[in-house]
């Protein structure tokens, strides 16, 4: 009777754990709510420019899983690597636009905004917006 007791207070303790960790996001939030959400996440703390970035960092600052992210993104035609580098590369454009005297170099701008390197931000950029780093600043003369 007392092992009986232990294993239905063990389980309770362990589902009431798991309950506990479940996503924040409660049913019935839209997804809509839920992106604008994570817009907010990683424009205001600006995660996008830490290079190291995942999906479950990212979801545990969101208050949310792995899998309402990927859901989410899906929908909106992303997946989290084009999601975090459309935030990179946007910034990025802003730091190429400064003027000359004020702007960083282009190795220096990739690992700023979050790049692991120049060539990996060269490369999201020719397929975002067309062009790379220095045809960019180029075309700003």
């Amino acid at each position: 009777m007392k092992h009986n007791y232990f294993k239905k207070r063990v389980l309770s303790l362990i589902l009431g754990k798991v309950k506990k960790r479940k996503a924040v996001v409660k049913r019935g939030v839209s997804h809509e709510v839920l992106f604008k959400r994570m817009e907010m996440v990683m424009t205001q703390k600006q995660l996008f420019l830490n290079n190291s970035l995942t999906i479950n960092k990212f979801a545990r600052e969101v208050g949310t899983n792995r899998t309402y992210i990927t859901r989410i993104l899906s929908s909106k035609g992303f997946n989290f690597k084009t999601y975090i580098n459309s935030f990179r590369i946007q910034y990025a454009i802003e730091l190429l636009s400064k003027k000359r005297d004020e702007r960083p170099y282009v190795p220096d701008i990739a690992e700023q905004s979050g790049f692991a390197s120049a060539r990996s931000m060269n490369y999201y950029m020719v397929k975002t917006i067309g062009v790379t780093a220095y045809t960019f600043i180029k075309r700003q003369k």
